[in-house]
């Protein structure tokens, strides 16, 4: 009747195929409880959510064949198993939304990393900042390069500097961005060389 069947896991809804379209099967009874219409999809293991994806474009469904979201974006990152929040891409541009298909954020940024310790770094115009699991801006977008949260802790770049922040963004420990300071010295040094070609 099909041509594939996924093998039975447990927590994992079972995907048939038939004709190169996808649907789910009740695993009860074997039932078509997601007609065979999609393109590709990928159950998650720990949401009863499913990623579908139809004329190249993603979107999310349920197991009972509600549609949670468009099928809009390029790309769906699974969902974080604390926060249940995905980053979704189109075009040129990245969000997150949450794994009841809400936009927690407009789709507005230059990039952006998957939620870690309550955190998603985002990108935006050149500046890093940080968005919480509810899509709030939580530490503006202040810096020029910064890394993910780990263990209430990131490490950004403001200016001359290189410090240490905790999630509410109060600075930690501070010093001068070694960078920085060998930049500063070469380009003194260009200078003075410049100077004295010109001088003579």
């Amino acid at each position: 009747m099909y041509d594939t069947i996924a093998p039975y896991k447990r927590e994992i809804p079972r995907v048939a195929g038939k004709n190169g379209k996808l649907g789910i099967l009740s695993k009860i009874d074997a039932k078509v409880i997601v007609p065979l219409k999609y393109k590709d999809l990928i159950p998650s293991p720990h949401q009863a959510v499913v990623w579908a994806a139809i004329d190249k474009k993603w979107g999310l469904i349920d197991t009972n064949h509600r549609i949670l979201t468009k099928f809009k974006y390029d790309k769906i990152t699974p969902f974080h198993e604390r926060y249940g929040v995905a980053v979704v891409a189109m075009g040129d541009k990245k969000g997150l939304i949450g794994n009841t298909g809400k936009e927690l954020t407009p789709i507005i940024y230059d990039d952006a990393l998957e939620m870690n310790d309550g955190r998603a770094l985002v990108k935006q115009n050149d500046k890093y900042g940080y968005v919480d699991w509810q899509g709030k801006l939580a530490i503006p977008l202040a810096y020029r390069r910064a890394s993910s949260f780990q263990q209430g802790r990131a490490l950004v770049y403001e200016g001359l500097y290189r410090k240490v922040i905790d999630k509410h963004n109060k600075i930690l420990s501070e010093k001068i961005d070694p960078f920085c300071t060998s930049i500063f010295w070469v380009s003194l040094l260009v200078i003075i060389l410049i100077y004295y070609i010109f001088k003579k």
